[in-house]
């Protein structure tokens, strides 16, 4: 253990999928898709801490985390400037793990952010784009954050212009999937392919919010078509699936309609099947902070 400056700290926001269409294959072998993102006030927190060599301590690890991209992203973005990883970080998690949130490459992002500002570089130069894009392919979306539409393998970005805040009623079911974005890629059938763009629909209604993984998914987990069932018994809506799953999401109208319908879950017997969580639109990247007054922390 050792004594070391906290230089900053960031938040990285999870993302929901307001519907996701999938293309084609690609000659690299991964899939052209296009799909609305939105980030969300669901957090994981990144401290970054001086004197290091690009460790990464997990603090409150619940679950495993097999695919560490802050220390690939921050590898990523030594290697494009051909310098030393000279920081540490430590990484608190409250997004769920391979739920279809985003978490992963969110910390991603927000460690780019971090180490660019710590070395001073804006958040979109150019090393910092190649280091996004070869970490994940949803990395690039989060150095921005908002609303944008997401093509291209999920890295080509255009911001959206809408602004609205929107609640969320995030349903999350206790299902587990081995390798779960190379297995969701693989159980994708030709009927699960659009056969062309199409530009995005705004309002979060309607087939705009269609997700080519839902019928792959609910053929994996058969157990989910029945819990979406109750819940829409309950809600009165059925819930959209976010990414590659499982996580699901309902837009509700207010901040009060979204707690009323999450004690409605919280008190069936869905309580011992899902988690379930209240978030609202967040309209940018995570926000971070410096340390002016380094204070310290235990890190390994």
């Amino acid at each position: 253990m050792t004594v070391q400056s906290m230089l900053a700290s960031g938040l990285a926001p999870a993302k929901l999928n307001l519907g996701l269409r999938i293309i084609r294959k690609r000659p690299d072998g991964f899939h052209d898709i296009e799909s609305e993102m939105q980030t969300i006030s669901v957090f994981d927190r990144i401290d970054m801490h001086g004197s290091g060599s690009g460790l990464v301590h997990v603090a409150n690890a619940i679950e495993p985390i097999h695919d560490n991209l802050v220390h690939t992203a921050a590898s990523q973005l030594a290697s494009e400037l051909n310098r030393d990883l000279d920081v540490d970080f430590t990484l608190r998690k409250r997004i769920p793990v391979s739920a279809g949130l985003g978490g992963g490459s969110s910390d991603g992002a927000t460690a780019l952010m971090l180490l660019a500002a710590h070395w001073n570089l804006p958040r979109h130069h150019p090393a910092v784009v190649a280091a996004a894009t070869r970490t994940g392919s949803d990395v690039s979306f989060f150095l921005t954050g908002g609303r944008a539409l997401a093509t291209g393998r999920g890295d080509q970005i255009t911001a959206s212009s809408v602004h609205k805040r929107i609640w969320f009623l995030i349903v999350m079911p206790n299902v587990q999937i081995h390798r779960k974005t190379a297995t969701m890629y693989s159980a994708l059938r030709p009927s699960d392919f659009s056969r062309s763009p199409q530009s995005p629909v705004e309002p979060l209604t309607g087939s705009n919010l269609h997700n080519a993984f839902a019928e792959p998914l609910y053929s994996l987990a058969p157990q989910l078509p029945s819990i979406l069932d109750h819940v829409q018994r309950l809600t009165g809506t059925r819930p959209y699936l976010s990414g590659a799953g499982p996580a699901h999401y309902l837009p509700v109208a207010s901040l009060k309609r979204a707690l009323h319908l999450m004690r409605l879950i919280a008190s069936s017997h869905l309580a011992t099947e899902v988690s379930i969580f209240v978030a609202q639109t967040v309209n940018s990247a995570g926000p971070f902070r410096r340390h002016r007054n380094p204070s310290f922390s235990l890190g390994v």
